[in-house]
């Protein structure tokens, strides 16, 4: 949810969705990415179905906010039957008709989809080219941005966090992989444009900067975050939602980004190039930070139980408890998927 964006439903939330939803569920399972390189001779339009009906592993349906992601000018949803639909001011490629995806991250042109089992899809939305890359027992994916050496990172069922490159040659990519080889027990991951952040079971987070080049604005400085149950990582700084329903932040400042030391029955978070998303338990949405000419329309949304955003990006994505989406970018029209549920 670069994508990503990283977030946990609380249970006032997860009780408004089981009014809304009912009794829908869908087969969801983890897996995860390795190779960044896409197979120029693969179409996206040949990708089979490959749904594995043995795996048992479920979730109730609309719980999760993976289930929508911001790329460029362009989002995505997952439905319940496992499809992709997507959304975009801008012709782009059909996507393949797969039956089998449980969570997605989107930045760019890129779309990378987990499929049930654990193995991870990238491709092109843009080219249509489209690689089944070698990672495997992935429970989730979130892009890296233009900016840094990382192009995917993913987050392996047994808490570990593995990344590729988009430049698998410069020694900057080797030392942050090393570095994420120590990490463990890790539930969570958000990528921003200048860090990779984890989540741990104990509800710490670590962090590590992703390009060397960037001054340091504080984004990794989350030695003494405790409690925290979601992560989010913008541009520049840093978001993580507590046990409590309040929310801390690091990292730039800009446009008042930060500025979330008020914030209360927060469920989920997001975070964009310029500014920080809260969705309230009465779904409600909070908004910190510049997002240029938008007048934070979004403050106005209400029965909302999901939100998205992109490091990249200043707009933002919300699913609502009907099961339908509304996206913020003009041109960009989700009301013209069926409802996520």
């Amino acid at each position: 949810m670069k994508k990503r964006c990283f977030a946990l439903l609380l249970p006032a939330v997860l009780a408004l969705m089981l009014v809304a939803c009912g009794d829908g569920e869908d087969v969801r399972q983890g897996s995860e990415a390795k190779d960044s390189g896409l197979n120029p001779d693969s179409s996206l339009t040949e990708q089979p179905n490959t749904q594995n009906e043995s795996d048992e592993q479920k979730i109730s349906w609309g719980g999760d906010g993976s289930l929508i992601a911001r790329g460029g000018a362009v989002c995505f949803g997952i439905l319940p039957d496992g499809s992709v639909v997507m959304a975009s001011g801008k012709d782009r490629q059909e996507l393949p008709a797969w039956n089998d995806i449980v969570a997605m991250d989107a930045n760019g042109d890129q779309l990378a989809v987990v499929h049930v089992g654990g193995t991870v899809t990238r491709c092109s939305i843009l080219t249509g080219e489209m690689q089944e890359l070698d990672w495997t027992g992935v429970v989730d994916v979130a892009f890296g941005t233009g900016i840094g050496p990382i192009g995917l990172v993913a987050l392996i069922e047994d808490g570990t966090v593995i990344c590729d490159s988009t430049d698998p040659e410069t020694t900057y990519y080797g030392q942050i992989s090393q570095e994420l080889k120590g990490w463990s027990d890790v539930t969570a991951i958000a990528v921003g444009a200048r860090s990779i952040i984890g989540l741990k079971s104990d509800g710490t987070v670590v962090a590590t900067a992703i390009h060397e080049s960037n001054v340091d604005l504080g984004q990794t400085a989350v030695d003494e975050w405790t409690d925290i149950v979601a992560v989010a990582a913008g541009s520049a700084h840093t978001v993580g939602l507590k046990s409590d329903g309040t929310v801390v932040a690091c990292g730039s400042d800009s446009g008042g980004k930060l500025a979330v030391e008020d914030w209360s029955d927060i469920v989920m978070i997001a975070a964009g190039i310029n500014h920080t998303v809260g969705l309230k338990a009465d779904g409600t949405v909070l908004v910190a930070g510049n997002v240029y000419d938008k007048s934070h329309g979004i403050t106005t949304w209400t029965d909302v139980v999901a939100v998205a955003c992109n490091a990249d990006e200043r707009y933002t994505t919300a699913l609502f408890a009907d099961g339908t989406v509304r996206d913020e970018e003009p041109g960009v029209n989700p009301g013209d998927w069926p409802a996520l549920w």
